[in-house]
């Protein structure tokens, strides 16, 4: 979200699992709640939304019907704001690391043992330019085929197979490193906390096993 230029900050584990419902068999959150997350008022994160509607579809984010807002409002106490109903819009959990992602302005490391196509798909999310590593295991499903295909429409990723890893790994320009408490193909199925490492020791030793596999 360009026009969104707050900085996102690493919420807890909780404070996420809370924002979240389960609405049309997806686990979304409301609009209002992920303006929290990027610290803007609302109403300027779905002005946002509305000016860029190619870059969001009704699969990504959608608009509750009167019966879905008031079954949850009579779940969770959520106003009406008096006598007019403010129908909320709801954003799949996922945008959290979709917004991380394009943060990066150079290069992108993703360390996931379980990618798949929904991976390529967030990780499609990226500024144009941004070079995108990414390191799983030799097991993978994804194809040649299909990072040929990714690289035609969002150059470029590289793929690296390799079982030195266990943990989930997200690194923007070698300089900011998260820990992802699942695969990203999971992002909006399950529920799990994102936490930014800032041991500068701890992420040059990671940065320099990463530079050992080849």
């Amino acid at each position: 979200m360009s026009e969104v230029k707050k900085e996102v900050g690493i919420v807890s584990a909780d404070d996420i699992r809370n924002s979240i419902f389960i609405i049309r068999d997806k686990q979304v959150i409301l609009d209002s709640d992920l303006a929290k997350l990027y610290k803007v008022e609302t109403k300027y994160l779905n002005k946002t939304v509305t000016r860029n509607r190619e870059r969001f579809p009704e699969s990504f984010c959608f608009q509750l019907n009167k019966n879905e807002f008031d079954s949850l409002r009579f779940q969770n106490g959520t106003s009406n704001n008096g006598d007019k109903l403010n129908l909320k819009s709801i954003y799949d959990a996922y945008s959290f690391l979709a917004s991380l992602i394009k943060k990066a302005k150079r290069k992108l490391i993703l360390i996931d043992n379980y990618i798949s196509l929904e991976t390529l798909d967030i990780l499609s999310k990226k500024n144009g330019g941004v070079f995108v590593c990414v390191y799983t295991l030799p097991t993978t499903k994804i194809t040649e085929i299909d990072i040929a295909k990714f690289n035609s429409e969002y150059p470029t990723i590289k793929l690296y197979k390799t079982s030195n890893f266990h943990d989930r790994f997200l690194i923007l320009d070698d300089k900011k490193f998260f820990h992802i408490g699942a695969s990203l193909k999971d992002a909006g199925k399950k529920c799990f906390a994102v936490s930014e490492f800032k041991e500068i020791e701890e992420n040059e030793n990671l940065l320099n096993r990463i530079k050992e596999i080849k």
